[in-house]
């Protein structure tokens, strides 16, 4: 029996439907796993889909307010078009515990609401919202209750803010439910095409890979304002046939290539968890990441040095190696946890 229990969970951003799949897919394993444990949950976005009308995704309903992002909307309408949404909710059914993921307006606004209306309000760091350029961190360093982040890498960034009171509470994901018996694919890599995820330092470690161990096969998925850097690279290296660039697919197609692959590199400079990390390791999938995120903890995998010879080595050492057993973070262990938090 679910818990009678209402979570609000305030957002961001969320899909605007059922196939928006590539949106927030973290947050969505969270909500459909917490629509099975409690009797309502309702989602309240700030930002995206872009429209006020309430609609129902898989069953849920979901309340967004347009912000788009606008500067303006956030300075004077914003929070007013939330307190009215989220008030309106609790009088019709009460909320019991309201829920903001991201360490910016969403937290502030909920935990000024959280106090007028006298709901506990627990609120999850989610990504670069760690970071000092986060102006709502200041706003956060006075707060009383504790802050949630996903890794001991986020966590010393809060810690950096004056946080005083972190507690590290570890994603999960729904099982994928793809086949991942054939790898076909060397190598893979999953990111935006900008700079922080640093795509180019994979073409080069193609490059360096292809000219002492030879010919392989690989894959980007992804797209964004470097993707004419990157053929650039692909071309000058001479690896156009070995290196697909498949632009954005759907959270599914994605889950789908990484099956088909033997090793993840994962070059980013920064993350705050790290959800392709963890879904090459549900999927029978090496990984060669920076230390960010999860990475930095995480002995099943496999360091990136950032010295093209050496993690060519390293990927050639792997290719050799048995595929390694599934390891899942749950999402049902994820819920359990907040669960605990809310009733406390």
């Amino acid at each position: 029996m679910p818990l009678n229990r209402h979570i609000a969970l305030v957002v961001p951003g969320f899909p605007k439907d059922e196939q928006d799949t590539m949106c927030l897919p973290a947050v969505q394993h969270f909500v459909l796993e917490l629509a099975i444990r409690v009797e309502y949950v309702t989602v309240f976005s700030l930002h995206y889909p872009y429209t006020s009308e309430v609609y129902s995704w898989n069953g849920i309903s979901v309340h967004p307010m347009n912000g788009k992002n606008s500067f303006w909307k956030r300075k004077f309408s914003l929070y007013q078009a939330l307190k009215r949404s989220l008030e309106k909710v609790h009088t019709e059914h009460t909320i019991h515990n309201i829920h903001a993921l991201w360490l910016n307006e969403t937290t502030v606004f909920s935990i000024k609401l959280g106090k007028q209306l006298g709901i506990p309000v627990t609120a999850t760091a989610h990504g670069q919202d760690v970071l000092p350029a986060n102006r709502y961190l200041q706003k956060l360093a006075g707060w009383d209750r504790t802050v949630y982040c996903l890794s001991n890498f986020q966590k010393k960034y809060l810690q950096d803010a004056g946080i005083k009171n972190i507690e590290v509470t570890t994603w999960g994901l729904i099982p994928p439910e793809v086949d991942f018996s054939e790898k076909s694919i060397d190598f893979i890599t999953v990111g935006n095409l900008i700079p922080l995820k640093r795509i180019d330092y994979f073409v080069e470690l193609c490059s360096a890979f292809q000219k002492t161990y030879g010919e392989f096969q690989a894959v980007i998925v992804g797209d964004g304002p470097q993707r004419v850097l990157i053929e650039k690279k692909i071309h000058e290296h001479g690896l156009q046939d070995m290196i697909q660039l498949t632009g954005f697919l759907s959270h599914t197609e994605t889950l789908k290539m990484m099956a088909q692959s033997r090793i993840l590199v994962h070059a980013s400079q920064f993350e705050g968890f790290g959800m392709t990390i963890i879904e090459a390791l549900a999927l029978q999938t090496y990984v060669l990441s920076t230390p960010v995120g999860v990475a930095e903890e995480n002995p099943r995998l496999q360091t990136l040095v950032n010295d093209s010879a050496e993690d060519a080595a390293m990927l050639h050492q792997l290719l050799g190696k048995p595929l390694p057993d599934a390891y899942i973070y749950s999402i049902k262990e994820t819920v359990d946890r907040y669960l605990n938090i809310y009733l406390a």
